[in-house]
């Protein structure tokens, strides 16, 4: 898994909470690859996994499931943006999408 791949994977039509965890496993995965993507799948994949985690067993609508693919669509694209502008602007996005997820992070 790279970012690319990451955008395809998000793009397709009726994923369900199976494909978000299945998502985590395969940015993880992604992340063991060298290369600059790396730092960018692990976060990617913790955002999944955290939204698995809390909506596993629980019922969900279609528009809220969809909501958070297209948020985390949106991640990817940013992430995949600044790793074509360079190291300082994809450091500026990690730090970013960091702080974003942190809030949604419940201690």
């Amino acid at each position: 898994m790279n970012l690319e791949l990451a955008a395809a994977s998000l793009s397709r039509r009726g994923l369900g909470l199976t494909d978000i965890r299945a998502f985590a496993l395969q940015c993880r995965d992604g992340a063991r690859q060298p290369g600059g993507d790396a730092a960018a799948l692990i976060l990617l994949a913790e955002k999944a996994s955290a939204f698995f985690e809390r909506h596993e067993g629980i019922a969900m609508t279609n528009d809220a499931l969809r909501g958070f693919v297209d948020n985390l669509a949106a991640d990817v694209t940013r992430l995949r943006t600044a790793t074509k502008a360079g190291d300082a602007a994809l450091i500026d996005a990690l730090n970013a999408f960091a702080f974003a997820f942190s809030n949604d992070v419940v201690i």
